[in-house]
């Protein structure tokens, strides 16, 4: 199988200020010097992981853990401190509309916008435009402002606007975490058309049974580093143990 996906000693760093209480001596020091003194954070240490073309690759691991750094990284968001990302083909990131500054435009704005960030054209927008809603499940509230959607509906909108774009690589970042059961049972049948398109989707989640029936394969990240990478059902086990919850 050909790689679509290639991290190569992946590391991000961040340089956070220091907080708390201080002297004032401190305080003064800091309006000389022009700032309050900060410290290293490395949010990824060394992650290395490859995706195959087609493959269904989930990103699992704690609050904290650096998922969010990665799939960032891989949708170019941010740029790696270290380390060396090959891609395969163009990517597909669900986009944010649920922290989106277009909040107040009407869910119908917001497809049209988004949509074309996502990379579709006009007619490619106005021809999934009924499925999108209907997947989104948003229909009665499409002359309505985004906001006015729960986060469930956000993020199946975001979903379903990501899923119509035509590129290989789809990410998806913590799009399950409020999904109920009908949008489950919608992702199962879009799934299978994707997996007969051939694209490949990496999936950032804690919905280690979506990853188990699912997903192909997967890596277990904490503190940053690589803990486990392999079948998704031994990563999705190592990560019930790794939160005290059993494994199957």
């Amino acid at each position: 199988m050909a790689a679509a996906v290639v991290a190569e000693g992946l590391s991000k760093r961040f340089m956070v200020a220091d907080s708390g209480m201080q002297s004032a001596y401190m305080s003064l020091l800091e309006g000389i010097t022009g700032g309050r003194r900060k410290h290293e954070l490395w949010a990824l240490k060394d992650v290395s992981f490859d995706v195959g073309e087609g493959e269904f690759f989930a990103v699992v691991g704690p609050n904290g853990s650096g998922k969010s750094t990665l799939i960032r990284i891989l949708s170019g968001a941010y740029n790696p401190t270290g380390g060396r990302l090959l891609f395969c083909g163009p990517t597909s990131p669900v986009l944010p509309v649920f922290s989106s500054p277009l909040a107040d435009l009407t869910v119908s704005e917001n497809i049209r916008v988004f949509g074309a960030m996502a990379g579709l054209t006009g007619r490619q927008v106005q021809k999934a435009y009924g499925e999108i809603l209907e997947f989104s499940g948003v229909g009665e509230f499409e002359n309505a402002p985004l906001r006015t959607l729960s986060s469930g509906m956000m993020q199946k909108l975001s979903f379903a606007i990501a899923v119509h774009a035509d590129s290989p690589i789809l990410l998806l970042d913590e799009v399950f975490n409020h999904a109920d059961e009908e949008f489950l049972r919608g992702f199962n049948s879009m799934s299978k058309g994707i997996r007969e398109d051939g694209r490949t989707v990496i999936l950032v989640t804690h919905n280690m049974d979506l990853v188990r029936r699912h997903f192909d394969r997967a890596v277990l990240l904490e503190a940053g580093t690589v803990k486990s990478c392999g079948s998704a059902r031994d990563v999705a086990d190592d990560y019930s143990r790794l939160a005290g919850e059993g494994g199957d």
